[in-house]
């Protein structure tokens, strides 16, 4: 839905229904995904790493690894398919993502299992990024390190804000 410039909507009788920049409100609406990234006025590439995950919220998928493998082209990684992994695979996606983006929304999840006191710092499924459709940056133009995730931790250099 946001990757093509053009898509046209069909009924089961091949009856034209209308274009994606006819149905933007609705699809919007349903999917999540702002007017300006349905009509391609906005680069997904500006849009926060937790406002993306949100669309995915409520998204279900067969296997529990495609949730992550599904999500890599709004993301633009590149990471081996590893069926039988399980939510492994989730974590790796937001490994990468990591390395390769200067978003700390990356962080902004909210627990939805309490069940265990500890956890580390990345979500375990894109459902923990629900209220993060609203999210936005604060710093506009500014350019700062990458995150260095590693085997001990993730590395981060950014200004503090309170």
């Amino acid at each position: 839905m946001i990757a093509p410039p053009q898509v046209f909507f069909y009924d089961s009788t091949w009856t034209f229904r209308g274009s994606k920049h006819d149905w933007k409100g609705l699809l919007s609406k349903a999917t999540g995904v702002d007017e300006a990234v349905l009509d391609n006025r906005m680069e997904l590439r500006f849009v926060p790493v937790a406002q993306r995950f949100s669309w995915a919220s409520k998204r279900q998928t067969t296997r529990t690894e495609d949730m992550a493998y599904c999500l890599l082209g709004i993301f633009n990684v590149n990471m081996p398919l590893i069926y039988g992994e399980g939510r492994r695979a989730f974590m790796r996606l937001q490994e990468e993502i990591a390395k390769e983006s200067y978003d700390l929304s990356l962080f902004a999840w909210q627990q939805l299992d309490f069940s265990q006191n500890y956890r580390g710092i990345l979500a375990r499924s894109p459902e923990e990024f629900s209220n993060c459709g609203g999210i936005k940056h604060r710093i506009k133009g500014a350019i700062f390190p990458p995150n260095s995730p590693s085997q001990t931790g993730v590395f981060v250099l950014k200004p503090l804000q309170w």
